[in-house]
């Protein structure tokens, strides 16, 4: 995600604490847009509708709370980082103690690391022995489905059981949105992994079959049979 950021790969990342915690520290490329100052601070969001907007404030509530009203704006893509700053600062994840960007500057580019659709299910449909696909959401979610033979790490538990994940093969890492395969990206990269991620929402059902949607791009897929 830092690496990520708005100024680099068209992710307008908000950080919606007090201006003096954003201050002290934050994550690197954020625009600091505190959460009592958001309503008034409208006509600092992008034109574009379908910008990528990720909001985070101490934990995973705080940008719940001001998501419906970013929705509410038009905004197509907009979601909140998933525990908040705590959790990507307890995950020893780049930060920053300068002063934050108070003005966002979206510029639209192609996201390093993010994989072709058609490579994806191309991985799923043979089976490929040499690409591991990476189910970074939830417990939960995996729970209500899952890409057969797909292993699955819940993003914040990635940086902990990176020995799970073999370093000889490519990674593939997905999540609903692409925003958490994102991250999980930037940590195996990190790590030295050859990893790639699915930069689009994915719906998964309880029998394996899976729809994958990209804005105007809609795929329906069933899972290939054992």
């Amino acid at each position: 995600m830092a690496s990520a950021a708005q100024n680099n790969q068209g992710i307008v990342l908000i950080d919606v604490r007090d201006a003096e915690e954003a201050q002290t520290d934050h994550i690197e490329n954020a625009v600091s847009i505190p959460w009592n100052l958001f309503i008034e601070s409208k006509d600092k969001f992008p034109t574009d509708k379908n910008a990528t907007i990720v909001l985070y404030g101490k934990s995973s509530k705080d940008g719940l709370a001001l998501l419906p009203l970013v929705r509410g704006w038009g905004y197509l893509n907009v979601t909140v980082l998933e525990g908040g700053f705590n959790n990507w600062q307890a995950l020893g994840l780049p930060m920053k103690n300068d002063t934050p960007a108070a003005t966002i500057a979206y510029v639209p580019s192609k996201k390093h690391g993010a994989i072709d659709i058609d490579d994806f299910i191309g991985a799923v449909k043979v089976k490929d022995p040499n690409v591991i696909l990476l189910d970074v959401r939830s417990d939960e979610e995996v729970e209500e489905g899952k890409i057969p033979g797909a292993l699955a790490i819940p993003v914040d538990e990635l940086t902990e059981r990176l020995g799970e994940v073999s370093q000889d093969k490519r990674i593939y890492a997905y999540c609903s949105a692409g925003i958490r395969s994102e991250m999980a990206y930037l940590i195996l990269k990190k790590s030295g992994y050859d990893a790639g991620y699915l930069d689009a929402e994915l719906f998964i059902t309880r029998s394996g079959e899976y729809r994958i949607n990209r804005k105007e791009v809609l795929q329906f897929l069933t899972r290939q049979a054992p």
